[in-house]
């Protein structure tokens, strides 16, 4: 593949935006999306937003589900990296089989049909999202971030995906400092592991 005339459309959270350094200071001048652009010497948008859910929420309007249809189109990829917010901000987790856009599950099943639907000329590349160090403080129900991972990789199976497996990635450890120094957002030398594994998967492709 000539990836130099790839245009990729990078959709998420904070892990998208920006990344974190040893001291807590955090930058938006570096992210995955950039180093990745580099590596293929490619065009990479960037639409990740901080704090944000793939879910609806009441009160808000900057779910993932709510700000694909913004992305411009013209990509030749478009890579959706999940995250933890859904689980923290207490969303619903929803039935596996569920299309409604105010549970996790319906959001996602409901986002990868938008996604296939409205930007056919796009390759459609999803990611789970990384352990992190620390549980949701407010839910009133027993579920952690693993019950959302499961169940981000059974959505994503279930329409035809497989994720890629951030979740299980040694590089990508919570507790390790020198990957995520906070325990949820990516140091650089992640940052650059995860944009070397995306590219290492695009050659491929």
């Amino acid at each position: 593949m000539n990836t130099e005339k790839l245009v990729i459309n990078c959709l998420g959270a904070s892990n998208t935006r920006i990344l974190i350094d040893n001291e807590g200071i955090k930058t938006k001048e570096i992210n995955y999306p950039v180093l990745l652009g580099l590596r293929l010497r490619c065009v990479t948008r960037n639409y990740g937003v901080s704090g944000t859910n793939i879910a609806k929420q009441e009160g808000r309007e900057d779910s993932y589900f709510e700000r694909a249809p913004m992305m411009e189109h013209g990509a030749d990829i478009i890579i959706v990296q999940g995250g933890g917010n859904d689980c923290n901000h207490c969303i619903p987790l929803g039935e596996i089989d569920s299309t409604d856009p105010y549970t996790y599950c319906g959001a996602l099943r409901s986002l990868i049909r938008m996604i296939k639907s409205d930007y056919p000329e796009s390759r459609l590349i999803v990611s789970d999202s990384m352990r992190k160090k620390k549980e949701p403080q407010k839910r009133n129900d027993d579920l952690k971030h693993i019950d959302f991972h499961n169940a981000f990789v059974a959505v994503c199976r279930s329409e035809g995906i497989e994720p890629l497996n951030f979740h299980d990635d040694p590089e990508l450890d919570p507790f390790n400092p020198e990957s995520m120094p906070d325990g949820t957002h990516m140091s650089e030398k992640a940052c650059k592991h995860m944009a070397d594994v995306f590219a290492e998967y695009i050659r491929n492709l």
